[in-house]
């Protein structure tokens, strides 16, 4: 399981309305579809009005518009909890096989798909989205990874907890089908050096059981979230304790591998 890093914790207050002003006009201009609640305390200011735009896209099964977004090359989607994606030559097979079918499918649901935080930078960012239940029969809250190149994004993994919905996963292949890189092999790993060093001594502390170096790690009044067992940990000392409890059963445990990094110095994704 994935784990998202933030350097401090953020205030409910300092939700931003920066999308929404920056994207009303100018090179994002869109009608409001979707909430504006986007979070961006822990993002650069450019990452804002076009994450908000992407999924203004979405929500308004504007096939065209949202496919701009790719890069026209060779480009990677997965989401990882319905073995659904994979690595494509060129954002209109992507179009083709994958999005464009499921935005008509979405457009006769009145559904949408909006974020809720951003966290990173224009070369690789980490966002909180919510899936209304018309998508798939149940709400989703969904963490995607962004890998961007030249204002374009490259590659896109989207985690979510599919024990909370038994009807989209229903027909998904078996997981000896799911693509261990998940498109890894195809972007370089673009984070800022700072997360990217953090990740690593966080990552091989994790893998090689070593809990006390991993506490170490974590600030006195850390937010430890695991969302494998929808558990989460207030402070260094309980952040020790659970993991000296639950990580030799964790997925990030031992014997993990940290295959790429996302993020600027404000947060970051390992």
């Amino acid at each position: 399981m994935p784990l998202a890093v933030l350097p401090v914790l953020a205030s409910p207050a300092s939700a931003s309305t920066e999308a929404s002003q920056t994207g009303g006009a100018g090179k994002y201009p869109h009608a409001v579809v979707v909430p504006n609640v986007l979070e961006t305390s822990h993002a650069s200011r450019e990452t804002a009005a076009p994450n908000h735009a992407y999924y203004t896209a979405k929500s308004r099964y504007d096939i065209d518009a949202f496919i701009d977004f790719f890069t026209p090359g060779q480009m990677a989607y997965f989401d990882s909890p319905v073995h659904i994606g994979g690595v494509f030559p060129t954002r209109d097979v992507f179009r083709d096989q994958i999005m464009g079918p499921t935005l008509e499918g979405w457009s006769k649901t009145g559904g949408k798909s909006y974020p809720l935080r951003v966290i990173g930078d224009a070369t690789s960012a980490v966002v909180l989205i919510r899936n209304t239940a018309e998508l798939f029969g149940n709400e989703v809250r969904i963490i995607s990874s962004f890998t961007f190149e030249h204002g374009k994004i490259v590659r896109v993994v989207d985690y979510w907890d599919g024990r909370r919905n038994d009807e989209a996963l229903k027909n998904r292949p078996p997981n000896t089908d799911n693509p261990r890189t998940l498109g890894t092999e195809i972007v370089r790993v673009s984070a800022d050096p700072a997360i990217k060093t953090f990740a690593r001594h966080l990552g091989s502390a994790l893998a090689a059981g070593d809990v006390d170096s991993a506490e170490a790690l974590f600030s006195d009044d850390a937010l430890f979230e695991d969302m494998t067992t929808r558990t989460t940990i207030v402070g260094r000392p309980a952040i020790g304790r659970y993991l000296t409890r639950a990580l030799p059963k964790l997925p990030y445990g031992p014997g993990s591998e940290l295959p790429h990094v996302l993020g600027s110095k404000q947060g970051g994704w390992l």
